[in-house]
């Protein structure tokens, strides 16, 4: 289905306006800075100067690409999507702000492996940048991106994925960390007109929301929706792995000017993402009661443009892409520099070639896993988030409060162990309908105390016992 020719010249026009601003950004940014050197602080950290507004645009817009996979659960779920992809999210946010803010600053690292290795060791550093490099793959963006361009242009799933990707890509190529952050002070004010459009505009064309209590079935309005307890709880733990162990969330708030302006950014920008969840919210439960059998992935961008009049319906699709690519390119750029700045060989220097390789490569394993999996973008968070978020949660929690040291061959070894574990539960027993990551967290889990317990008490015994037989 195409719907461009639907669209009046004032949509089209307003659309292309938006896109020329973002991506001109960019290319201004590159064209002022193109035979400047730029050191590794300033091309991944902005030199550690983001001021709170800056912050704030970027972290909202960053993280918040995935609009076509919260709006297909709010279709089908209702109420659930609030509580899974908002509510869990907002408490891993403020306790972010309060007790991890400051101790990241007070490392000094310039990405997440970074702390990492100032943790653990250089060994587990290299590790941990390979897993966040899967774990941070902006493959739900890519889908979410491609189902736009098929909704819009009536072409296959896969050549849309691989198109929209592959132009975010091309434009990150020419980016550093400066230029990504003016891109998305533009694209958050876009992505906030326009869904805030489509629930007055819901409001005025179906009714309050009353409407949807009379019209959507009594699970719509309960927290579980249809699902499992143990998904519930699932994404529960995704919502904290993904937030504690997200190079995006890290990089930004190692970019602040100072933890002040981290924790308070931190803090607004939650208030803005409760008003973006409201809105998703109500906007697939408006698609669902107005366009029942519509596909679950673009009911909420063919509801949006049926009610929006002519202008609006422009803004509307600029928002829409606006929220998609602010994430992609972000997660695009934030996974390149784990290639080249943590996986970088010793002997290469920073340099704009080797940077290139690296957004390169990230696009190209993006499209590649994208293409594997079909449009049910909640599957795709399940499984990667789960799976990463179980080998790193504990370390990276462990780092910050325990004061026992865990070795570098002590934290390889449980990372291979858990994932092991993982991949024989969903490979031999995916009749057991308990999802991997519980069986993976437990592992990572229960060798640290093994650790932990060594260190503390039996070792002290046993020295105890040694000294009392030879003293």
């Amino acid at each position: 289905m195409q719907i461009t020719n639907n669209l009046s010249l004032l949509d089209l026009s307003v659309f292309a306006i938006w896109i020329t601003l973002s991506i001109g950004v960019i290319i201004i940014r590159r064209l002022k800075n193109l035979n400047s050197k730029t050191s590794d602080k300033d091309y991944i950290l902005m030199g550690r100067k983001l001021t709170l507004p800056l912050f704030v645009a970027t972290l909202v817009s960053s993280w918040y690409g995935g609009v076509f996979g919260v709006t297909q659960i709010a279709f089908e779920h209702g109420i659930y999507n609030f509580i899974t992809q908002g509510l869990f999210w907002y408490i891993a946010y403020i306790i972010f702000a309060y007790f991890l803010v400051k101790k990241i600053h007070q490392k000094n690292a310039l990405t997440f492996p970074d702390l990492i290795k100032k943790t653990y060791g250089e060994k587990s550093a290299k590790l941990a940048a390979i897993l966040l490099i899967f774990k941070a793959l902006p493959i739900t963006y890519a889908l979410s991106l491609g189902a736009f361009i098929q909704t819009m242009f009536g072409l296959s799933l896969p050549l849309s994925i691989v198109a929209g990707t592959s132009v975010v890509v091309l434009y990150t190529c020419i980016s550093d960390f400066r230029s990504v952050v003016y891109s998305d002070f533009l694209q958050f004010c876009c992505m906030y007109f326009g869904v805030i459009t489509v629930v007055i505009f819901s409001f005025y064309s179906i009714g309050n929301p009353l409407v949807l209590v009379e019209n959507l079935p009594p699970h719509y309005f309960t927290p579980s929706g249809k699902h499992e307890f143990s998904t519930i709880i699932l994404w529960l733990f995704i919502a904290f792995s993904a937030t504690l162990i997200s190079p995006v969330f890290y990089q930004r708030c190692m970019a602040a000017g100072s933890p002040l302006i981290a924790k308070k950014g931190i803090i607004i920008s939650t208030a803005f993402w409760i008003v973006f969840d409201i809105c998703t919210t109500l906007g697939g439960m408006y698609a669902k009661v107005h366009m029942p059998d519509a596909n679950s992935l673009n009911a909420y961008l063919l509801f949006g443009l049926e009610i929006l009049p002519s202008g609006f319906r422009g803004i509307f699709l600029a928002g829409i892409t606006a929220t998609v690519i602010s994430t992609l390119d972000s997660f695009i750029f934030a996974s390149s520099t784990l290639f080249s700045y943590d996986l970088r060989p010793k002997k290469y220097t920073a340099s704009g070639r080797y940077r290139t390789i690296s957004v390169l490569s990230i696009g190209f394993l993006t499209v590649i896993i994208a293409l594997q999996f079909d449009n049910v973008i909640e599957d795709v968070w399940i499984t990667l988030e789960g799976y990463f978020g179980a080998l790193l949660i504990i370390p990276i929690i462990w780092s910050y409060f325990i004061k026992t040291k865990i070795s570098d061959k002590a934290f390889i070894f449980t990372a291979f162990l858990s994932m092991s574990i993982m991949l024989i539960k969903d490979v031999f027993f995916r009749n057991i309908k308990i999802e991997a990551f519980y069986f993976g967290l437990i592992a990572t889990l229960t060798v640290y105390s093994f650790i932990f317990l060594y260190e503390r008490s039996i070792k002290k015994l046993i020295c105890k016992v040694f000294k009392k037989i030879l003293f």
